[in-house]
């Protein structure tokens, strides 16, 4: 008796795993959402199809590399685009230079906080000093959310 959908067992290893590949796949998208990963994931449905033809294992590896190398090149100039504009501008980068008044004591290699225009922000050390309440300090960057501050040098007018 014929069967159409007996499989041998190497072609259903091979479906598991391209299975898990095309699943493993997506879930590095998902988790990245940077578009890294998708065309492996289609690669991997065309070699499914493939597997389930009972194509042989040399083909279904190539007919990876081509699909996921199409869809590479087919979406490469959408990801460019999405991904060239990921520099968010803020009025924040401003504060830069500017003398703030330190909240909460920031001790070298944790946070503390600062007040600057009737905000509060979170500040590290720039060189591993420790500033005190009421302590002015000087923004020299912001990294992420937080402001990297150092002391004030006084000028002498001597």
């Amino acid at each position: 008796m014929n069967n159409v959908l007996a499989l041998q067992p190497l072609n259903i290893a091979m479906i598991v795993i391209w299975t898990i590949f095309v699943i493993a796949a997506i879930i590095i998208e998902f988790e990245t959402a940077n578009l890294v990963s998708i065309w492996f994931a289609a690669g991997g449905i065309a070699s499914i199809v493939c597997a389930v033809l009972e194509l042989p294992i040399w083909i279904q590896i190539i007919v990876f590399a081509v699909v996921s190398g199409i869809f590479l090149l087919a979406t490469r100039p959408f990801v460019k685009k999405i991904s060239d504009n990921q520099t968010v501008l803020t009025n924040v980068d401003r504060y830069v230079g500017m003398v703030a008044v330190v909240t909460k004591e920031i001790i070298p290699g944790e946070k503390g906080e600062i007040k600057i225009e009737f905000q509060n922000w979170p500040a590290i050390s720039k060189k591993d000093n420790t500033f005190k309440i009421g302590d002015k300090v000087l923004i020299t960057e912001i990294v992420g959310n937080k402001m990297v501050v150092d002391q004030i040098e006084e000028i002498s007018l001597n």
